[in-house]
């Protein structure tokens, strides 16, 4: 039997390509970060004193591959298609359920910047996040004072949202950041309701301890039924009253039973 090797992740835009790290790119990584130092550390976390050596670029590799292999972040280097790496990009804090969120973090190496190029990573990457990891809304966040990181967020389609106080330690000091985000154009304000499947016949929680086999539901106690669904603890008294219009009813079932059930049933409670 033989087994696929599954295809490393990778995502293509014009000039560039987003990648997993590799072993391989320790050399270009420690050449360029070496020699953006002076250019990085203002709008970074204080570096650690093995940062640049090869066991914590060796974890970086592992912790990346198998972060993106269980879905949970991406983080990615940024290359030229002809091989130069550039800088890196990272979808990381990805929250699933009711957020289906995540947060981008990026930097860039100075020989490289302002040329265009985090624009097409983030562009790519953010359309990654909505359409194949099917996420609403994608989060960032900057220095008020990066310029450069404000501008490219906003061309590449975020939104201001705030400033959050202390929210990172940038530089050796609590910093505020501002708050961006990306929401996808067809979520706005729209979610999907998913209801249960009717009821066929009544639950044998809800009959009397006589009955063999539960009860089918029928047009003349389909309200009762639909408050057995609703949790409605008390669903016999009214079926056994329950009758057409033509009787006399003394009083009327709750409005979301009667228009559930149509116009002309009644029920006692």
């Amino acid at each position: 039997m033989i087994l696929a090797r599954r295809r490393p992740f990778r995502l293509d835009a014009e000039r560039i390509v987003l990648r997993l790290p590799l072993h391989s790119d320790f050399n270009a990584w420690t050449a360029l970060r070496s020699d953006s130092r002076a250019f990085l550390t203002p709008w970074e976390p204080v570096w650690s004193p093995d940062h640049l050596s090869r066991k914590s670029f060796t974890n970086r590799v592992y912790w990346a591959a198998r972060s993106a292999k269980a879905g949970t972040a991406f983080p990615l280097f940024l290359a030229h298609r002809d091989g130069t790496l550039l800088g890196a990009i990272t979808l990381d804090n990805i929250r699933r359920g009711p957020a289906q969120s995540g947060t981008i973090g990026y930097w860039i190496g100075q020989p490289h910047a302002r040329k265009g190029y985090m624009r097409e990573a983030i562009g790519v990457l953010v359309h990654h996040a909505f359409t194949a990891l099917d996420l609403s809304r994608v989060e960032a966040a900057c220095l008020p004072e990066n310029a450069a990181s404000r501008g490219v967020l906003e061309r590449s389609g975020f939104k201001y949202e705030g400033v959050a106080q202390s929210y990172l330690q940038i530089d050796g000091r609590w910093r505020n950041h501002v708050l961006y985000a990306n929401l996808r154009s067809d979520r706005r304000g729209k979610t999907e309701v998913r209801c249960p499947p009717p009821m066929t016949a009544w639950p044998r929680c809800c009959l009397p301890a006589c009955c063999a086999t539960p009860r089918p539901i029928t047009p003349r106690n389909r309200a009762v039924a639909i408050t057995v669904g609703r949790g409605w603890s008390r669903p016999l008294a009214i079926l056994r009253n329950a009758r057409p219009s033509s009787a006399p009813a003394r009083r009327p079932v709750w409005p979301w039973c009667r228009a559930a059930v149509g116009p002309g049933w009644w029920a006692d409670r």
